[in-house]
C-alpha cells in the first residue's frame, strides 16, 4: 500500500484520479483495432439520401401551396352556383328551436325571434384557393332569456341550414365571412 500525504483534500481527490486513470489505461489496448470507415460512409450515404427525399418532398408540398394561393389571389373568389344551396327550409321555425334547445344548452322558456332564411355561402380564404366551402341558407335568431336578477338578455345567433337541417349555430358576432344572397320568395313562417 501506497500512503501519500498532500496539504489540501484538493490535491488528494486530483492525485486519485489521475491514479484512477493511469489504471484504467494500463488495462486497456489499442493494438488491433481499426475504424469501420465502411459502415460510417454507408450510414452517412443512406442519412443524406432521406435528407434529400424529405427536402423534395417537402419543395413539392411548398409549391402545391404556392399554386393554390397564386390560384385563389389571381382569380379571386369563386362564385356560387344557383342550384346548389339546396330548397328552401320549409319548417325552420320548429327545426332550429329544438336543436338549440338540446345542442346549445338554450333554456325551453327562452323567448325566440327568427329572420327570414336567406341564401349564403362560404368561400375559402384567397390562400387556400377562393373555392366555395359551403352553400345553403342562414337564418337570423335572438334569443332572451332572464337572469337569475330577472333582467332580460339577448343573444344573437346566425344558424347554417342545408336541406332543412340545422349544420352550424353561430354567435352572430363570427358570421362575418357568410356571403348572404337575396333570397328567392318562399313561404313565410310563422316566428314564435
Amino acid at each position: 500500500m501506497v500512503t501519500v500525504r498532500t496539504r489540501s483534500h484538493a490535491a488528494a481527490v486530483l492525485l486519485s484520479l489521475a491514479l484512477a486513470c493511469a489504471a484504467l489505461c494500463a488495462c486497456t489496448s489499442l493494438e488491433g483495432t481499426t475504424a469501420d470507415t465502411d459502415t460510417w460512409t454507408s450510414e452517412v450515404k443512406d442519412g443524406a439520401e432521406k435528407v434529400g427525399a424529405a427536402t423534395a418532398r417537402g419543395a413539392k408540398a411548398v409549391g402545391h401551396s404556392i399554386g393554390t394561393a397564386y390560384r385563389g389571389v389571381s382569380n379571386g373568389f369563386e362564385d356560387p352556383k344557383g342550384k346548389a344551396y339546396g330548397p328552401y327550409p320549409k319548417n325552420y321555425v320548429a327545426v332550429i328551436r329544438k336543436h338549440m334547445i338540446r345542442f346549445s344548452g338554450i333554456d325551453e322558456n327562452a323567448s325566440f325571434e327568427f329572420g327570414q332564411p336567406v341564401r349564403s355561402y362560404l368561400n375559402k380564404g384567397l390562400l387556400r384557393g377562393g373555392d366555395i366551402e359551403w352553400q345553403g341558407w342562414v337564418v337570423d335568431v335572438a334569443v332572451k332569456t332572464s337572469t337569475t336578477f330577472g333582467q332580460t338578455h339577448v343573444d344573437d345567433y346566425v344558424v347554417r341550414m342545408n336541406d332543412g337541417d340545422v349544420v352550424e349555430v353561430m354567435p352572430a358576432a363570427y358570421a362575418g365571412a357568410l356571403k348572404r344572397v337575396p333570397a328567392e320568395p318562399g313561404p313565410a313562417s310563422p316566428a314564435k
